[in-house]
């Protein structure tokens, strides 16, 4: 743990070394050396989110904790990992729950998240994504850009019995995350949130069971395309006046004559598969006795 005295020098040296001459620069490198093998990085960074120092020290401290994870986390203990979540997690819903503050933090938080999960999802954190969606404190822009982020860290690598892991945990938890999906393709608030909810469903769609997409909670989904057809026509009217004089004068006239036609055509798409294939295959518990239990609730996430 730092000393105020030490926090502000930790924020003025960060200030040099993104600021500062390339002499001062050298300078201040030489000095976070000391702290770029902190045993706890996240309690760096829980002290400089507190005390509110500047984004730019703030940045410098996920990014300690993204190298920890990234080359120690394998050598951490139990407690130090179930730290490091707490931590993390209570930094991304404090972030996400603010109504202000600086966006590139947040974003780079939950790309932290992302890195955690990558280490430690499925298997170690199994309860992370209903955890996540019944969260009140993060709002759906958050969670889309999360799982989206989720995606693309914990889909990209890993050995095929991780892959198995993945999949059977989607499987059982998919349809909030569907629905979420379809509530922002159906509803939409912003263009931001629409392409995060499509680009989360191309994610994700390779990685889920067959009958994960035709679950009965999702309603009918309606797409309407509307074309339109411009027409122009042009008409060239040419008069020739011949005077005694032989004076020849020549006029053209062009009227131009555009059309516009509109058509719209609405395709519904309705899915209705059996109520007991879906089910079957994809409730944990009362259609299925001899499938494994829910898993336990986390207790990284408050209720």
């Amino acid at each position: 743990m730092l000393d105020a005295a030490q926090l502000e020098l930790l924020v003025n040296t960060v200030g040099v070394f993104y600021g500062g001459s390339q002499e001062q620069m050298a300078e201040a490198d030489k000095t976070l050396d000391q702290l770029r093998s902190h045993p706890q990085p996240w309690c760096l960074l829980q002290q400089l989110v507190d005390a509110r120092a500047s984004p730019p020290a703030v940045l410098w401290s996920i990014s300690l904790v993204e190298q920890h994870l990234k080359r120690r986390w394998r050598r951490a203990t139990d407690p130090e990992r179930a730290a490091c979540r707490m931590t993390v997690v209570s930094l991304v819903m404090a972030a996400a729950a603010a109504d202000s503050g600086e966006k590139v933090v947040a974003q780079k938080l939950q790309h932290l998240l992302a890195l955690l999960l990558k280490a430690e999802w499925p298997v170690g954190w199994p309860t992370f994504v209903p955890d996540l969606l019944g969260a009140a404190q993060v709002g759906d822009e958050a969670r889309l850009r999360i799982l989206l982020l989720l995606g693309e860290e914990a889909f990209a690598h890993g050995t095929p019995e991780r892959a198995a892991a993945v999949r059977s945990t989607l499987g059982a938890q998919c349809a909030p995350v569907l629905s979420l999906c379809v509530r922002e393709l159906q509803a939409p608030v912003s263009p931001e949130r629409l392409r995060l909810a499509l680009e989360l469903l191309a994610r994700y769609a390779a990685w889920l069971p067959p009958t994960a997409l035709l679950l009965p909670e999702i309603p009918v989904l309606t797409l309407t395309l509307t074309l339109t057809l411009t027409l122009t026509l042009t008409l060239t009217l040419t008069l020739t006046l011949t005077l005694t004089l032989t004076l020849t004068l020549t006029l053209t006239l062009t009227l131009t004559l555009t059309l516009t036609l509109t058509l719209t055509l609405t395709l519904t798409l309705t899915l209705t598969p059996t109520p007991t294939l879906i089910r079957c295959s994809l409730c944990c518990r009362s259609c299925s006795p001899s499938a494994p239990p829910a898993p336990p609730r986390s207790s990284y996430w408050p209720s």
